[in-house]
């Protein structure tokens, strides 16, 4: 770079215009100074085109550009309008520059571009612009305002007034002096001294301006009051010169605000004096203007505080949408005032219902200026309207008594089922009585009571007697209620049997702990909390050769007495339990005996609370464990022995942590399992997830019991799923490991397998249960046989004597010699009438005889028959016989509806004998008042296939759903024919094909008959 262009840069950055440079082919700048970078501060300028720069104006700027290359003619514009953005993201603002564009040669670019300079004259022309503004304003105010104005020349003393003197004097300016002096004439004489004055001294004294209210009108009046004030010009070295001013008429505002103050004294009278909350909210922000005491007191707040308490900081949450549709309504208009129910909030924090009425006050233009607010406290309404809710909901639902009584006389007018159920009076007995009827008379002060409960409510004890005699102690809480101006009493009454009870145990237990406290074998103390000895037991004392005196009397603490190494430990547990960390401590320390004597202890530390739930005291247990620790060396060589049984024992042994976690098993348990010892390790099994589901339950409880301390060991017999999925039955023997504070860490089980006992034992139970039921079977069958066939039995051998008393008298009368007629008639009757009606009740008998055979051979062929279990598709079985059973269904007009049929592993055969009984038992047992309507379903249930056959029939009573499945059990009904086999053999073929089989019906309702079996 030359001297001249280094020159000529510097002169660019000195100049205070704003220059750039643009080259001409690709019109990008190549250069600008820094007045022009100011424009934009933000922007960048070097190699952007200037539509880049300028998106607002570019193209202009670009078009100009080109036409001065073109032309070799300047462009010059002055107080240019544009419209630009002066940072990439800024507002669009209006700006105006002065500025030209040059054609001139760039040596280094070896081209032809433009010379842009420009002045920006914005700042100049919004001046020039106000200044307008500023001088039609006033000469529009002069014209306009309804104020008289004036303008006092000082250095001549003549006053120049606009129009609106005229009407204030009654007279042309025309006709008006122009002196001063006449304007003070116009003023009050009682004003006039005090203005003239005022008005000099503030020319006298340097004062930029004067302002004054007086009388002014005619000479003699009648007088206006104005309110005048005058701006003073001055000279640069202070001399005044001119004056100006305006005066404003204040006569009727005057008027208006004494009418306003007496007003106002009458509503702040009220405003004061109101029992009700009143307070005054501006519209525009919701703040106070002003609010009463009985708002204050009603919301606790002082004044000063309320007034500074925003609106929706004393309004409940949940109410706030309470204001503000109406709020919307008065703004728009809509609504002048308002009423609504809400919650205040309560300095205290707590909630004040009560009854807002909002009215708009607007100003003289009609715009909302403010609301006035009156709030009535409806609390103890809301709290009896509540109180009566809950009332109600507690006497449904509360297990204690609840009684509503009239204060008057006593007389109980309403009671609950818990009421009925305490006294064993019927609801409407109850309220034919009063409270002194369940009263002893040895407790008898119900009518104090009744007052003091209606006034403040109140709790007490006392004794009620039942309808049986009865007596029992009940606690008693009373409390008055005005609803709808009706002053009762609800109390609400519990049986406090079992609480007497326990006090008197909780007394007992008292003295059995002083008793237990005097006499225990082991160490016991007393301390407060700095570990001061209050009270110490006999062994204690024993234990460490200080006396009760010593320890308790001469301030000594638990240090005292403790080993120095281990006092750290001990004041940590002491911490620990009093800042509640754990409930309750134990350690093993080092005791100094009085006699120097170091001993082994074991110390437990739990705290004691006072009534208020704050703790008191510790307490300490404290057990000498001296020849625990000698026993620890023999415990450990029993370890040795343990670990060689462990390892060769013929049962399986396992040990885990407290929450079945394992760490060792032996080959016998891995056995049972079927897992081997890594697996149990590694894999993060438990023996809870080994532990058949429907044992886990029962065997947690007691596991939990045994960790607890509870008990030491225990035997239990459960199911393992092992690791192939099958189930094993085990015996169980488990123990817990403790560690030197006697906490459980470990587990050790001893598991024998008990598969097959338990095999035989379930295979004795089912034979067992087998002979049972065949043998009540056959006693019940020989019962029916007895009956029945005994029946049969008997109409054979009646009408067996009928034939032959016909024979024998046949025979007589043939033996006759004469014969007759009538006597010829007489047999024929008896052998075409008689003979075979006694032929056909003795058929009846023999039919009804082979049909129980019958029966009874089915019952037997279901048990001898050999099944053929398969996978069937029990849809198209199903299908195959409503084939069969069309003709009688159409006959019998039933509508059956078969749903989605899973398939199951069953007989063919007795499955189709299954569900064909059902079916017409369904079609049987219809009722005749509706249309008969079957349907069949089925579902997926685990492992199991259940279909169910459905009817609505005429139902079966709940008491009769097993005895239907017995042989020959027929339902006393007219439908019911035949033997009572059908749904017997229904039942044994069902077991027998390993499934099961049940109903659920009501009389009237139809029944559903479920079969369950194996799913295929």
């Amino acid at each position: 770079m030359d001297a001249k262009h280094v020159f000529f840069q510097s002169v660019l950055n000195h100049v205070p215009a704003a220059v750039a440079v643009i080259r001409g082919s690709d019109l990008k700048l190549i250069s600008a100074n820094a007045a022009y970078t100011a424009i934009a501060p933000d922007k960048e300028f070097i190699d952007k085109t200037l539509e880049e720069i300028w998106p607002e104006t570019g193209r202009k700027f670009s078009y100009l550009c080109k036409q001065v290359l073109e032309t070799g003619e300047p462009f010059h514009a002055e107080d240019d309008i544009f419209m630009i953005r002066r940072a990439p993201a800024g507002h669009l603002e209006r700006a105006f520059f002065s500025w030209s564009l040059y054609k001139i040669w760039l040596p280094e670019e070896n081209e032809w571009g433009i010379l842009n300079t420009a002045q920006e004259t914005t700042r100049y022309k919004e001046a020039e612009h106000s200044l307008k503004l500023s001088e039609e304003r006033y000469r529009l105010v002069n014209e306009a305002t309804n104020d008289i104005i004036w303008d006092w020349d000082l250095t001549t003393d003549e006053v120049s007034w606009n129009d609106a003197v005229e009407k204030a004097l009654g007279q042309t300016r025309e006709n008006m002096p122009d002196s001063v002096q006449s304007w003070y004439e116009h003023i009050h004489p009682d004003d006039r001294q005090r203005v003239v004055a005022g008005i000099h001294k503030a020319i006298d004294e340097g004062e930029k301006s004067w302002s004054d209210e007086y009388r002014f009108g005619p000479v003699g009046g009648p007088y206006r009051t104005y309110l005048d004030r005058g701006v003073i010009a001055r000279e640069s070295g202070g001399r005044a010169y001119r004056m100006i001013g305006s005066m404003l008429d204040l006569t009727e505002r005057r008027a208006s605000e004494h009418a306003l103050r007496e007003s106002e004294e009458r509503f702040r009278s009220v405003f004061e004096q109101a029992a009700v909350g009143i307070g005054r909210v501006r519209f525009e922000d919701a703040t106070w203007i002003d609010v009463n005491d009985a708002f204050c007191k009603m919301l606790g707040y002082k004044r000063e505080e309320f007034l500074s308490t925003p609106w929706p900081e004393i309004t409940h949450p949940e109410d706030v949408d309470l204001d503000l549709i109406p709020f919307k309504k008065m703004a728009a208009g809509e609504l002048e005032s308002y009423s609504v129910e809400k919650r205040f909030i309560h300095k205290d924090g707590r909630h004040v219902w009560a009854k807002l009425t909002l009215s708009l006050v607007r100003d003289s233009e009609g715009r909302p200026d403010y609301e006035v607010a009156v709030i009535e406290d409806i609390s103890r309404r809301k709290e009896a309207e509540t109180m009566l809710r809950r009332y109600e909901i507690l006497a449904l639902q509360s297990r204690d008594i609840i009684l509503v009584i009239d204060p008057k006389d006593g007389r109980i007018t309403e009671a609950n089922a818990a009421a009925v159920e305490a006294y064993g009076y019927t609801r409407s007995e109850l309220l034919e009585m009063t409270v002194h009827d369940l009263r002893l008379d040895h407790t008898r002060m119900v009518n104090g009571q009744m007052s003091d409960a209606a006034s403040q409510g109140i709790l007490f004890e006392t004794e009620h007697r039942r309808k049986d005699g009865a007596v029992f102690p009940v606690e008693v809480s009373s409390q008055g209620a005005a609803i709808d101006g009706q002053m009762i009493l609800v109390s609400v009454i519990r049986d406090i049997t079992q609480r007497k009870r326990t006090e008197e145990e909780l007394r007992k237990s008292e003295n059995r702990f002083r008793e237990a406290f005097a006499t225990a074998p082991v160490g016991m103390a007393i301390m407060d909390l700095h570990g001061k000895y209050q009270v110490v037991n006999k062994a204690y004392c024993d234990l460490i050769g200080y006396d009760e005196n010593e320890l308790t009397q001469k301030g000594m603490t638990f240090k005292d007495v403790t080993h120095s190494e281990d006092i750290p430990a001990n004041t940590e547990a002491f911490a620990n339990v009093l800042a509640g960390e754990i409930p309750a401590h134990y350690l093993e320390k080092r005791y100094v005996c009085k006699d120097g004597q170091i001993i082994w202890v074991r110390v437990g530390i739990s705290l004691r609370k006072d009534a208020a739930g704050e703790p008191h005291q510790f307490v300490k247990i404290i057990e000498n464990i001296d020849d625990r620790k000698k026993a620890e060396a023999a415990l450990r060589e029993s370890e040795v022995q343990f670990r060689e049984s462990f390892e060769h024992a013929p049962v399986g042994m396992a040990i885990t942590d407290v929450e079945g976690h394992f760490i060792e098993a032996n080959e016998a348990y891995c056995n049972i399992v079927g897992y081997d010892e890594n697996e149990l390790i590694e894999s993060g099994v438990t023996y809870k997830d080994m532990t058949h589901p429907d044992d886990l339950d029962s065997n947690l409880a007691v596991m939990h019991r045994m960790l607890r301390g509870e008990i030491p060991a225990f035997y239990y017999e459960k199911r393992y799923v092992r690791k192939d999925r099958n189930v094993v039955w085990v015996r169980a023997s488990v123990t817990a490991r403790r560690n030197e504070y006697g906490e459980p860490y470990q587990l050790v089980a001893i598991v024998e397998d008990i598969n097959d006992r338990k095999n035989a034992q379930a295979q004795q139970e089912r034979l067992l249960n087998s002979l049972k039921k065949k043998t009540e079977e056959m006693e019940r069958f020989a019962g029916i046989i007895r009956h029945d066939f005994g029946n049969s039995v008997f109409s054979i051998e009646a009408f067996k004597f009928e034939l032959e008393r016909i024979c024998s008298t046949i025979i007589e009368q043939l033996k006759e010699p004469d014969f007759s007629p009538d006597d010829k008639a007489v047999m024929i009757e008896m052998l075409e009438d008689t003979a075979p009606t006694s032929l056909n009740y003795i058929q009846a008998s023999v039919d009804q005889m082979k049909a129980y055979l019958k029966g009874l051979r089915q019952i037997a062929a279901v048990g001898r028959v050999t099944l053929n279990k398969e996978r069937i598709n029990v849809e198209e079985l199903v299908e195959e016989l409503v084939g069969v059973l069309k003709h009688r269904l159409e006959e019998e007009n039933v509508q059956l509806e078969i749903n989605e049929l899973p398939e199951c592993i069953a007989d063919a055969d007795q499955l189709k004998h299954v569900f064909m009984n059902l079916v017409t038992n369904s079609v049987k047992y219809k009722d005749d008042q509706k249309q008969p309507h079957v349907y069949v379903s089925g579902e997926k249930r685990g492992g199991q296939s259940v279909y169910c056959v459905q009817d609505n029939g005429i139902g079966i009573k709940p008491e009769n759903h097993e005895k239907i499945f017995d042989v020959f059990y027929r339902e006393e009904t007219s439908k019911a024919d035949g033997e009572g086999l059908g749904l017997s053999i229904v039942s044994r073929a069902v077991d027998r094909m390993g499934g099961s089989i049940w109903v659920e019906s009501e009389p009237g309702q139809g029944s559903r008959f479920y079969v369950s079996l194996p799913s295929a």
